[in-house]
């Protein structure tokens, strides 16, 4: 055939043999041919186009969602009169057989509703969705708060732009308090703790929640650790004679100490030590301050030196023995308790005081040919005060195998 057409009539007519047709139903179509001569004829079957109906009656809704909120979105189907779709689409991709849709844009977006029968037939929904993306309020400002002492505490919250916020508080575990001046005041706080902040605008969205610390700062104190209102204190022995614990503390000084002694903070703790060749009775005062809160506390009390003394070389049998002491060139003697006792009258200066503490020993044996041996011998001692004499408990071997025995007692105090 030189021509085809689907109608038969001199307007359609071409020379190729493909047909491009859009029935918008169901249509049949007849095939008709001619030859160059002009002789015509009908195909001897029709086709049929078949159009499958697309979908129809569906809708998407809309949200209004805060920045880093989720919105959802679901579809509206009508029931009667329209053609049912299958599954559905936000990009024309992903299909679905759901009718809800989760997104979260980071602004405001339209969201086209695609919808597809089960014939694969798609269309575009009549109404898109819209999410509406309301932005956060900034964070809001806050800073750690410093009290001293209990009372009223005014907590501020700070913003930049301007929009009007409330306030939602929360302090330690108390239920959220919420205000639009962004001040808060707690009343007659006693104890440290935390707060926080949360703005919200118009829109109902949150900021992110501030967290800050409360501070209580209550009185600073110091106590001494011994207790006692007098410290003796040796002459010529260096170490820590006195100690105090702090609280809130930031600074400490001490003035009326005997020369060489000094007084150091570290940490909680106030120590005063050294060593003095200085005798007397020297009353002192600590003062500490808490240079945040401008408060001081003081202490007081007296040092008492004396001098540290020993036993000078006595020579003893076992039965019998005189001991020659000194304390500064003054006399001191030790009649003998007993085998195993020893006694000397306490230093005058100690006479209203009950001192206990540790002392150190050391024996010198010389046997009879002159050798030399040494032995360390640790025990307690206790100063009586009736009739103000001091008690060394001794234990030691008399040594059997010596002719001659000489004992050297040297007493060293540790107390």
């Amino acid at each position: 055939a030189a021509a085809y057409s689907l109608t038969g009539n001199g307007t359609d007519w071409q020379s190729a043999n493909t047909f491009v047709v859009s029935p918008e139903q169901t249509a049949s179509y007849t095939l008709y041919a001619k030859t160059s001569a002009g002789c015509t004829a009908t195909a001897e079957n029709a086709t049929t186009v078949t159009v499958n109906p697309l979908p129809t009656g569906f809708t998407l809704s809309s949200a209004t969602i805060c920045a880093d909120g989720l919105a959802t979105l679901t579809v509206t189907q009508e029931e009667t009169g329209v053609v049912t779709p299958a599954v559905y689409s936000l990009t024309g991709n992903n299909w679905q057989e759901e009718t809800t849709f989760e997104v979260n844009p980071g602004a405001t977006t339209v969201y086209p509703l695609y919808a597809k029968t089960a014939a694969g037939c798609s269309a575009t929904g009549a109404a898109a969705g819209t999410v509406t993306v309301n932005q956060l309020p900034e964070p809001p400002v806050i800073s750690d708060v410093d009290r001293c002492g209990t009372g009223d505490v005014t907590l501020t919250a700070c913003t930049s732009s301007g929009e009007p916020l409330t306030y939602t508080w929360i302090v330690g575990g108390d239920a959220p308090l919420t205000n639009a001046n962004g001040t808060l005041t707690v009343p007659s706080m006693n104890q440290s703790t935390t707060y926080s902040v949360m703005a919200t605008n118009a829109a109902g969205c949150n900021s992110m929640v501030q967290t800050a610390a409360i501070t209580i700062r209550s009185a600073p104190t110091l106590v001494s650790r011994s207790g006692k209102d007098v410290t003796y204190v040796s002459t010529g022995i260096d170490g820590t004679h006195l100690i105090y614990d702090t609280y809130n503390v930031t600074e400490v000084t001490v003035e009326g100490l005997p020369a060489g002694l000094t007084g150091e903070l570290s940490g909680t703790t106030f120590a005063i030590s050294g060593i003095t060749d200085s005798l007397g009775v020297y009353e002192y005062t600590v003062t500490a301050n808490d240079v945040l809160c401008d408060v001081s506390v003081q202490a007081s009390g007296a040092i008492q030196t004396l001098a540290n003394f020993v036993i000078l070389d006595p020579v003893a049998s076992w039965w019998s023995a005189v001991y020659e002491c000194s304390k500064l060139g003054e006399g001191w003697q030790l009649p003998e308790i007993g085998k195993h006792k020893f006694a000397t009258y306490c230093p005058p200066l100690m006479e209203h005081a009950r001192y206990d503490g540790y002392v150190t020993v050391w024996y010198r044996r010389y046997d009879s040919t002159a050798r030399c041996s040494s032995t360390k011998v640790s025990c307690d001692f206790t100063c009586y005060w009736d009739p103000y004499y001091l008690i060394y408990d001794v234990d030691y071997d008399r040594g059997y195998n010596s002719a001659v025995e000489r004992w050297t007692l040297c007493v060293q105090w540790a107390g």
